[in-house]
């Protein structure tokens, strides 16, 4: 039988065509007689009914709510869901009806009331409307809903009475669930403080515990500086692609970026670094190191510069500008050098790539007057890491 048969059979109430038995007029004998489809058919038509009102359609889960109420009319709940979709779809006279029916049945329950309440409200009958709302209250002087209604209608005692029902009820309901939430507070506290360790224990992590502390702790921005101008030199020998465009990506948020040198760059790079920074910035693509100028020019006016050595693999942080200015104008060192991360590419869309341990002097930023000996140095020492650490820390 399909569900459109079962759901006019039940509507009309044709309980003998149900049966398969010619003599079976009411509901309760069918139910007798043929239980397990009954409470089959019951499943089957407020599932769709369910449905129907779930899906925003009142008008066909009122349909289908019916033929359950008729098949089970002593269950009120499908009659109050057959009067609420009755009502959310306009059919007021009829929802009226139900209500009514159900006060016949069960005449303590509020709800039935309240919901009577709302159709006559809807029609326009403001008595009637009031008077099933404080017919609600009597049954449950907790409705909210009908306080709610009275409250806005003006009725001053209903006023008064909400108010102190507001008071009483939730005043009190929620100062002792306060109370109870911080009492639980106090004993999980105390619980905590008798198992773990000094708290100043979780202030450091461990090393292999990098990656952790990472995604916890990002790099925060340096005490306010005024910007200087950067030059940077770039190594991109065997840079992969996504490398090279994480690179592009945090140099061209650098402002106070006034001219950039690559070194070892494809003609692939050069053409991905000339078009992706912004326009206006010096850019010199070198074939290596070696063909650096001896002396690097600044911008005119400009007494001087700072120049930014970087790693091929090395991807910069964006504040890395800001903070040079901030070690710059807070000390007299000539060259300084900065800590690096190893990343691996992420699982995260947030992010390309995610840190996975720290690595030590990795970048290099040296003053500009300073850059000859830097780099005569670095030739001087190539090959021989304790000349280069003698003459570094020295």
């Amino acid at each position: 039988m399909s569900v459109e048969e079962l759901l006019t059979l039940c509507r009309q109430e044709d309980w003998s065509r149900l049966a398969g038995q010619e003599d079976i007029s009411d509901v309760r004998t069918l139910w007798d007689l043929r239980p397990a489809a009954c409470q089959q058919w019951m499943t089957t038509l407020t599932r769709e009914a369910d449905q129907m009102r779930d899906s925003g359609n009142p008008a066909d889960a009122a349909n289908f709510y019916r033929g359950a109420f008729a098949l089970a009319p002593w269950r009120l709940d499908l009659g109050m869901q057959l009067g609420n979709m009755l009502k959310d779809s306009g059919q007021l006279e009829t929802a009226e009806h139900i209500y009514r029916t159900i006060i016949t049945q069960a005449p303590e329950e509020a709800e039935t009331y309240l919901q009577l309440g709302h159709v006559y409200k809807i029609q326009g009958r403001r008595i009637l409307a009031l008077n099933h709302y404080r017919e609600a209250l009597e049954r449950d002087p907790t409705c909210e809903a009908a306080h709610r209604e009275l409250f806005l209608a003006g009725d001053t005692a209903a006023q008064r009475a909400s108010m102190s029902h507001r008071h009483l009820s939730h005043g009190t309901e929620q100062s002792l669930h306060l109370a109870a939430t911080l009492a639980d507070m106090r004993h999980r506290l105390d619980d905590m403080t008798a198992v773990l360790p000094d708290i100043s224990a979780f202030n450091a992590f461990p090393s292999e515990d990098y990656t952790i502390f990472r995604k916890l702790f990002r790099i925060p921005p340096p005490p306010s500086a005024p910007p200087l101008p950067l030059t940077v030199i770039i190594a991109q020998d065997d840079v992969s692609e996504a490398v090279a465009a994480a690179q592009m990506t945090a140099l061209g948020s650098m402002p106070s970026l006034t001219k950039l040198y690559t070194t070892g760059a494809s003609s692939t790079l050069r053409d991905a670094w000339n078009t992706r920074m912004r326009p206006g910035l010096s850019i010199t693509h070198l074939p290596d190191a070696d063909a650096l100028p001896a002396t690097l020019p600044h911008t005119e006016g400009q007494i001087s510069g700072n120049v930014l050595l970087i790693g091929a693999d090395c991807i910069p942080s964006p504040l890395i500008a800001d903070w040079i200015a901030c070690a710059v104008q807070t000390s007299t060192c000539a060259i300084a050098f900065f800590d690096a991360e190893t990343l691996t590419p992420s699982i995260s869309r947030s992010a390309l790539f995610e840190a996975t341990a720290a690595l030590l002097h990795n970048s290099s930023i040296v003053r500009a007057e300073a850059i000859q000996d830097f780099v005569l140095r670095d030739r001087l020492c190539e090959g021989d890491p304790e000349r280069r650490e003698a003459i570094e820390y020295g």
